[in-house]
């Protein structure tokens, strides 16, 4: 293990990372807890073996990293203002009484030259997590080379393809298959050497088989050695396919459970070694997760979104983030009841209350107006409410008259008969009936002096307070009455939304005014004219008010304004929410 490691090992890993660097020098500094930095081993190349004057600095900028921080820290330039020395530190694995870690300088020009260091730093560093028996400096090297170029591809296709060609020249593998996990089963993705092959010949699937067993597993498998319980079907593969060595070793991982993101199979002319198996491993533990990241970000999208549910469903069975949980559970919810669930179909429209008929009420007869004390807006009741009175003084002065008239033609009558007069008594007769059908027309007009409501409705039109001693024509309109059962709603309903309106079906009206009382309408019949409302092409819809539950029907003003909604059938919610946008958006995609 590194924390046991001697200055003889310090030195040969300081050496590696300083020539896979390309760097001048370098130094591993041991950083006690309390005391001094110092120097556990060093290496250098043209720049001297004297104790670099940056110890210090690096000291300082390795005490404030913490374990595996990621690529190393650029710190400052090494050489003052000379910008083609740069100093790079990484922290080590630290032991439990001392914590190491590397400086290294560095002669580069900056960009591309300067990152590549910085990368071969890092690759490097991670070998130190992960020390293997038996590989030497040149193995590690040649491993560290292998990564980087495996890690430096643009896409997983082609850091896959270098991964299994080169593999093969490290090893002298005969061929090397790279398989991708995609739930329970393995795909392979690349071969060495080729770059298609038939995924339907029986090698390949039996290979496949054997990979999709070992992502399973978690497990490396060597045969031969190797071959025994539980390897049966790998051995019988290779003998059946003159196979003289076989390795197989899952890389990487696809999920935060940790499953391994496919397997990796190289096929030997000679049973594989220890060291052979090791040098797979730790070049898969380099490559694994870039390689992982690359397949997750290039795979089809239909891929990765069956990979996310399945994500999401597995960390749906653990018991963390309890309250995401249950809103993504409600969500989903709410979605599939979008989707497959029914809900009311409401049209909603502007709406006026109106009358449907209107009874005039006309003057009697000739005359003036002499009192009324109805507005418009009052609630009359027929024959009994007054709406207005016309004068009678000259009505009663002739009737007067005509009462004093036949009391004097009934006289003459009589004493034209005592004098045995008939012709006399006769024209005194007829002159006294004259006289009495004047006062029964008087006698009528006094009694039709006050003008009653002739329905019972609501007094819409007729405000004879200004007119008080004004004549008035026999006949000459003075009111309007409009019935309490002649109500009815007219909606202006947009052209969008009328051809889900029906007669008989029934909603409810909000008037302004008071809107906690809903007023419960039927459709009776659509208008088939359009006409502008508002703005926007509507359609008259006429409905008729509905008694309430004690069967009265409303009192309401004609004219009231309000907001009326129908129901209109049944659908899918989603198809209900968006079908305004999805209608306009029809008829534009058509023009």
């Amino acid at each position: 293990m590194l924390a046991s490691a001697g200055p003889e090992r310090l030195a040969r890993l300081l050496a590696l990372q300083c020539e896979l660097t390309n760097a001048l020098r370098g130094v591993v500094l041991e950083l006690p807890p309390d005391g001094e930095p110092t120097v556990a081993a060093s290496w250098s190349g043209t720049a001297g073996a004297a104790d670099p004057p940056w110890l210090g600095e690096a000291a300082q900028a390795l005490a404030g990293r913490d374990v595996g921080a990621g690529p190393a820290a650029l710190v400052r330039n090494a050489e003052g203002e000379d910008s083609t020395r740069h100093l790079l530190v990484q922290r080590w694995p630290d032991d439990a009484d001392t914590s190491r870690g590397a400086a290294i300088e560095v002669g580069t020009d900056g960009g591309i030259v300067l990152a590549l260091a910085v990368e071969r730093l890092e690759l490097s560093s991670r070998l130190l997590w992960l020390p293997e028996p038996g590989l030497g400096a040149e193995t590690l090297a040649a491993v560290a080379e292998v990564a980087a170029a495996c890690n430096a591809a643009p896409d997983f296709e082609l850091g896959a393809a270098r991964l299994v060609d080169r593999l093969v020249s490290q090893l002298g593998a005969a061929r090397t298959w790279l398989a991708v996990a995609e739930g329970d089963a393995a795909h392979i993705v690349a071969v060495s050497q080729l770059r298609s092959f038939d995924r339907s010949e029986s090698r390949v699937r039996e290979l496949e088989g054997l990979l999709a067993a070992c992502v399973r597993t978690r497990s490396e498998v060597a045969v031969p050695p190797g071959a025994g319980a539980g390897h049966e079907s790998v051995a019988a593969h290779a003998e059946g396919h003159g196979i003289a060595g076989l390795m197989l070793l899952p890389w990487g991982e696809r999920d935060p459970s940790g499953s391994p993101a496919g397997a990796l199979a190289v096929e030997l002319e000679r049973a594989p070694t220890a060291s052979e198996l090791a040098t797979c491993r730790l070049l898969l533990e380099l490559v694994g997760a870039p390689l992982a990241r690359a397949a997750r970000e290039d795979a089809p999208l239909a891929t990765r979104a069956r990979r996310r549910l399945r994500e999401v469903a597995a960390a749906a069975r653990t018991p963390r983030h309890t309250g995401w949980k249950i809103a993504g559970a409600l969500l989903a919810a709410l979605l599939a009841w979008s989707l497959f669930g029914t809900t009311h179909r409401r049209v909603e429209a502007p709406v006026s209350l109106e009358a449907g008929e209107l009874r005039v009420v006309s003057a009697p007869f000739e005359g003036r107006l002499a009192e009324s004390t109805l507005e418009p807006g009052a609630v009359v009741e027929a024959g009994v409410t007054r709406i207005a009175r016309l004068a009678t003084d000259e009505l009663e002065l002739e009737l007067s008259r005509a009462r004093a008239e036949q009391a004097r033609m009934l006289q003459e009558a009589r004493v034209a008969r005592g004098r045995s007069d008939p012709a006399a008594a006769r024209v005194a007769e007829l002159s006294a009936s004259r006289a009495g059908a004047r006062m029964t027309l008087l006698e009528g007009r006094i009694e039709r002096a006050d003008v009653l409501a002739p329905v019972s409705g609501v007094l819409v039109k007729g405000d004879l307070r200004r007119r008080i001693g004004a004549p008035v024509a026999r006949g000459e309109p003075i009111a309007e009455v409009a019935p309490l059962d002649s109500m009815r709603a007219e909606l202006y309903v947009d052209e969008h939304d009328v051809a889900f309106v029906a007669p008989g079906q029934r909603g409810e009206v909000r008037t302004a005014g008071a809107p906690g009382r809903p007023i419960a309408i039927e459709v009776l019949r659509i208008d088939p004219l359009a006409e502008p409302h508002g703005g926007r092409n509507t359609f008259r819809v006429i409905g008729r008010l509905l008694p309430d539950a004690d069967g009265q029907l409303p009192e309401v003003m004609p004219g009231t304004q309000g907001a009326a909604r129908v129901e209109a059938g049944e659908g899918r919610p989603l198809q209900v929410w968006l079908r305004p946008l999805t209608t306009r958006a029809r008829l534009w995609l058509w023009r």
